[in-house]
């Protein structure tokens, strides 16, 4: 053994074999080391040129190992391909490696898939297995961006206190895209949790209780599309139980409301109707009710007409009218004057019904006073003869209609009628088969008429 104490003076172009056991400082322009080194200190290089640590030969690797209670631990290998392993506590296991020939970073394995790949299994506490942490230690703005070739595309950071905000920074501000707020609210497009009560604004809320908000300014709000084939495109559900449901029929040519049960009501595109159908869409005849004994609609109002009882032409109901006209008597030469004249009708398809009360307080003068009385201003031109095409009852004072005030100088009931003339006369029958035209001289005194006539309309 060589051993030198307190060298003080430069030594060149030594080769020394053994063991070099040195108290003080060496100095060398280079230290070749074959076997083992024993440095109990510091290997301090401040060549002015390249300082390097070199292993010898070209299949070694680089190892930096050190001793702990008399065991040997390896902390770093560098082997001659470029690939550096950092060692865990026991020396057994690399946890932090560079592939160099990949150029990736594997943090907890050895095997990097990606640039940058931490794994880890170790549960830390309040979020589990942590991989990865992100400190910002001058806010609460921690942030992680993602860039391309064209600059920074995309961000994520926290909010200022807790959640998580999905950010667009490439405009050259932080322009927020999503979040999930610190209640579990992921929202989209704001920061409103409740977007349905705004009147301008758009966003999207999933609630974390479990209901979906949204709002659109000036736009289609929900877009439902089922591909391939017709059926159910949303259903709704109660306590698990599917309670009703929205779908397409007859190749989406239908659409339909159908219920828990099996029962819906549709929209058809080609027969231009509202329907009853099947809980598929499909048409069911005959099936439901327009409300019920209970729940009843209050209007209904149609400009065409409604078939009842069936669907043929005698069932088809077009009309229904309540209204008012004008009684007035024909041929008069005067203008009587009325202390009452009311004329009112109903009209349920081709059925007329029309009631008249006529009481003058000044006597009609007629130009002929033998011609048929006849009473104008029927509502509805009448389908029928000559003869009578409907019949009413007459009730009425001071209106002589016997004898010489009618044509054929008879007595005997009183009754109205109307025919195609398009007027209300008036005729007397007797036991006999005689029927008489009551004429104008009955009423030239004065008189109260009261009648009501149904007859059918054209």
């Amino acid at each position: 053994m060589t051993r030198a104490k307190d060298i003080s003076k430069i030594v060149t172009d030594a080769d020394l074999s053994g063991t070099l056991d040195v108290t003080g400082t060496v100095t060398a322009g280079g230290l070749t080391v074959s076997g083992t080194a024993a440095i109990n200190n510091i290997i301090d290089m401040t060549g002015s040129t390249a300082n390097y640590i070199k292993a010898a030969t070209s299949g070694g690797d680089l190892r930096f190992i050190t001793n702990e209670s008399g065991t040997n631990k390896q902390r770093v290998i560098i082997s001659n391909n470029g690939d550096i392993s950092f060692y865990e506590d026991t020396g057994t296991t690399p946890k932090l490696f560079w592939d160099a020939s990949e150029e990736r970073l594997g943090i907890g394995t050895s095997s990097p898939v990606s640039p940058i790949h931490a794994k880890g299994s170790a549960s830390t506490g309040l979020y589990g297995n942590v991989v990865a942490t992100f400190e910002d230690s001058s806010n609460d703005y921690p942030a992680v961006t993602f860039k391309g070739t064209s600059g920074e595309l995309f961000a994520i950071r926290t909010p200022g206190s807790s959640g998580l905000v999905f950010a667009d920074p490439s405009s050259g501000s932080f322009l927020e895209r999503m979040r999930i707020d610190s209640s579990g609210n992921l929202l989209v497009g704001g920061t409103d949790i409740n977007p349905y009560d705004n009147t301008s604004g758009a966003g999207i809320a999933l609630r974390s209780t479990g209901a979906i908000y949204n709002a659109i300014d000036g736009g289609v709000a929900l877009i439902l599309n089922r591909m391939t084939n017709e059926g159910t495109i949303a259903q709704f559900r109660q306590g698990g139980s599917t309670v009703g449901s929205i779908g397409v029929a007859d190749s989406g040519d239908r659409i339909y409301l159908a219920g828990g049960g099996l029962e819906g009501v549709g929209i058809d595109n080609s027969a231009n109707a509202f329907v009853p159908t099947s809980e598929a869409g499909a048409f069911k005849d005959n099936h439901l009710s327009l409300g019920t004994s209970s729940a009843r609609f209050e209007n209904l109002y149609l400009s065409g007409g409604a078939y009842i009882g069936g669907t043929g032409s005698a069932n088809y109901l077009d009309d229904y009218e309540e209204g008012t006209w004008t009684p007035s008597f024909s041929g008069l030469s005067n203008t009587p004057t009325y202390v009452l004249l009311v004329g009112r009708y109903t009209k349920i398809g081709r059925f007329v019904s029309v009631h008249m009360t006529m009481q003058t307080s000044q006597s009609p003068t007629f130009t002929d006073n033998n011609s048929e009385l006849q009473i104008t201003g029927l509502p509805f031109a009448i389908d029928g003869g000559t003869y009578a095409s409907g019949l009413g009852a007459v009730g009425s004072q001071g209106f002589s209609f016997n004898g010489s005030n009618n044509d054929g100088n008879i007595t005997g009931q009183l009754a109205s009628a109307v025919n195609s003339s398009e007027h209300m006369f008036f005729f007397v029958t007797s036991s006999g088969s005689n029927r008489a035209r009551v004429k104008n001289v009955g009423i030239t005194n004065g008189a109260i008429i009261e009648t009501t006539i149904c007859y059918t309309a054209t």
